[in-house]
């Protein structure tokens, strides 16, 4: 549950973070993927998932680079099949702002 603020900080080190790589992607020429515990997953999404649903922006680390997730940024659930493997990505994507700077 959100503690009534703008914003909720999500902390997260991108060795542990890789399901949420495609979020960064327009910050930079980056793309972090790294396997994480269940207990991390879950958790991170909940608290992900709270802020979206609260309809508030929320801060996120990765890669020890900071930054917001804006309340309006675009949902996208994306589902992929190639040589036999699948993936599932749920994604973020927004355009960086010039008052981002973080």
């Amino acid at each position: 549950m959100l503690d009534g603020s703008t914003e909720t900080a999500l902390n997260a080190d991108a060795a542990t973070l890789g399901f949420c790589a495609a979020t960064v992607a327009a910050m930079s020429e980056r793309d972090i993927e790294k396997d994480v515990t269940v207990d991390y997953f879950v958790d991170t999404l909940r608290r992900m998932a709270d802020a979206i649903e609260a309809g508030e922006s929320f801060r996120i680390q990765v890669a020890n680079t900071r930054f917001t997730v804006p309340a309006d940024a675009v949902r996208i659930v994306e589902h992929e099949v190639e040589d036999g493997e699948e993936e599932l990505s749920l994604e973020l994507q927004w355009t960086r702002r010039e008052d981002d700077e973080d």
